[in-house]
């Protein structure tokens, strides 16, 4: 009991001088000591030179050196409670509290989507990265497991909020406050930990912290065999609700009471495949599949696996030269194992949903689904996204808008939801907003591809130079065919008829080679060209394959002026049926 008491407190030590040094550091207290003292030498060496050549007395030169002693506490403590911004000192928590940027610019681009965390909104929550202290590197990963496994649980209780996965994991080792963190991520409570895991037990330490006050709301160790781990996620949940003052519906409770895999190879595998797979690139996700496979191999019967792999399968075609009727009936398959295996996974109704409106263009299936899913779990960042996404290509912008702003609320460090907020607001009338959207996802990741093409056609219409400059940038961070017809458009906005023509050229060679590329993206090249009958023959070669960018036709009819076309309408009445056809 002790040694394990002993344990805990060290933990807990290390925890908080961890986040102590990332409080000096963002507060720059140590750069301010760094500084005072090289200045501080600089000065007693003068001093002790210039004041004897002046024949002061005696004392001068250690009174001189005691100011210089004493100065330092005083400085430091200044500068932890101040900051020197470009309108003058300002307390640190007054700057914080008004998002200012590294210009003294005011609130960023994204901040209108993010929740201010105040006293009022306890139950907006956080659950940071569990810290691994297993001696094994690989038992990070069971340490993520168990994080996804917390976060899920909590969105079971009633009234919470949960910040999505992604979001949280990118505080893994960061050396940032609480009260930094629950700021950034808009919440009003933080639950953080650490997991050891030795032979055949772990131990799970958990506490739930108020970020208004960074005191303990409650805490708690888990000592359990490591089969037993999945029930701790239900003891945390019951726990953080009573602490809340809420708490777990009887359907929570059951859902809780089920467990997902006595593998834990198998659970291990699927923690891997979740980091893989959602970072969307070509590489990851075929990763992230095989991992999922290789954990439905260890047990067939984990539902949470083949809802993954479902969702992986529609991720794929995005940002590859994978078509997406080669996935349909494997996708399929997955989608209907995860729901023989157990019918209340919020991602296998996810999957279906994507399935129904992309391969069936069932939208009101699809919108059912939806629905379930975000009635399964209310913090489900990606079922908020991918039905903005299908809202937005269905013309309702509202709606897309409303979907997408709460997916970044739960998720707002996810490049993904903020780029499809971005997308929402540019087709949804407010261009401006999308930019500064796109501009901070620059600011932290420059080799965005969405976000350089999305800017390239905001910017187009008033300066196609520096259009072509952000296509040339998405293409020379992805080869997509999709940048390449963009940045034909471009180069022809130019008078550069001659370099387009060759780009078109180029991507029709592709298009009869053994790559697949999208018929959108030649759609695309053919609109920019001036021959709308080849376009639209691409667009409804595209609908027939079932290729999900397709789809945006609706979107880039007005900016092409094709949508008075009888082909173009014939399309329309074949994908959306004149009572959905809302919007145009």
């Amino acid at each position: 009991m002790l040694p394990a008491m002993s344990m805990s407190i060290l933990d807990g030590l290390r925890q908080r001088f961890l986040r102590f040094l990332g409080e000096l550091r963002r507060r720059h207290v140590i750069r301010v000591g760094v500084v005072y003292t090289v200045v501080g030498l600089g000065v007693a060496e003068a001093a002790d030179i210039f004041l004897g050549n002046l024949g002061a007395p005696d004392w001068a030169v250690p009174a001189t050196l005691m100011t210089l002693l004493l100065g330092l506490p005083v400085t430091l403590v200044v500068s932890w409670v101040y900051d020197l911004t470009p309108t003058g000192l300002v307390k640190d928590e007054d700057r914080h509290a008004h998002h200012e940027d590294e210009n003294g610019a005011g609130p960023s681009a994204t901040t209108e989507t993010k929740l201010p965390a105040t006293p009022a909104d306890r139950r907006f929550v956080a659950v940071l990265p569990l810290t691994s202290l297993s001696e094994d590197r690989d038992d990070e990963f069971f340490a993520d497991g168990v994080t996804d496994d917390i976060i899920t649980a909590l969105a079971l209780v009633e009234g919470l909020s949960v910040i999505s996965r992604l979001s949280a994991m990118r505080y893994k080792g960061a050396l940032k406050s609480t009260q930094v963190i629950a700021e950034e991520l808009g919440v009003g409570t933080v639950l953080e930990g650490s997991v050891r895991r030795s032979k055949n037990r772990v131990r799970i330490s958990v506490k739930l912290i108020d970020a208004s006050t960074d005191r303990n709301v409650w805490v708690d160790t888990y000592d359990r065999d490591l089969e037993d781990v999945f029930a701790v996620q239900s003891e945390v949940a019951e726990s953080v609700a009573t602490a809340l003052q809420s708490r777990l519906s009887p359907r929570g409770k059951e859902r809780l009471a089920t467990v997902p895999t006595r593998n834990v190879e198998a659970y291990e595998l699927v923690a891997r495949a979740r980091h893989a797979y959602l970072q969307v690139t070509p590489d990851h996700v075929n990763h992230g599949m095989e991992l999922l496979r290789q954990a439905i191999e260890l047990d067939p019967d984990y539902g949470v696996a083949w809802a993954h792999l479902a969702i992986a399968h529609f991720v794929l075609p995005y940002f590859s030269s994978v078509s997406p009727a080669s996935v349909e009936a494997s996708a399929r398959e997955a989608i209907d194992r995860a729901f023989e295996l157990d019918d209340g996974l919020p991602e296998a109704y996810v999957a279906r949903a994507y399935w129904k409106f992309n391969f069936r263009f069932d939208w009101e299936g699809a919108e059912s689904d939806f629905e379930k899913a975000i009635e399964l779990n209310p913090s489900f960042s990606d079922a908020y996204q991918w039905r903005a996404l299908m809202r937005h290509i269905c013309r309702r912008p509202a709606d897309a808008i409303a979907d997408a702003r709460r997916s970044v609320m739960l998720d707002p460090l996810s490049f993904q939801t903020r780029s499809q907020l971005a997308q929402c607001l540019a087709w949804g009338g407010q261009p401006e907003a999308a930019i500064g959207i796109l501009q901070e996802i620059l600011k932290e990741d420059r080799s965005n591809f969405i976000a350089h093409w999305l800017l390239g056609l905001l910017v187009r219409p008033g300066d196609p130079e520096a259009a072509l400059g952000h296509f040339d940038d998405a293409v020379a961070e992805m080869d997509l065919p999709l940048g390449h017809a963009s940045r034909s458009v471009a180069l022809r906005g130019l008078g550069r008829t001659a370099d387009a023509d060759s780009v078109v050229r180029a991507l029709e060679a592709r298009d009869e080679g053994p790559e697949y590329v999208s018929p959108f993206s030649l759609a695309v090249a053919y609109f920019g060209k001036g021959e709308p009958e080849r376009a639209l023959d691409c667009l409804e070669r595209g609908i027939e394959g079932h290729d999900f960018l397709s789809l945006y036709l609706r979107l880039i009819a007005p900016a092409y002026g094709f949508q008075d076309h009888p082909q173009y309408q014939a399309i329309l009445n074949r994908v959306w049926p004149s009572h959905l056809r809302v919007g145009g």
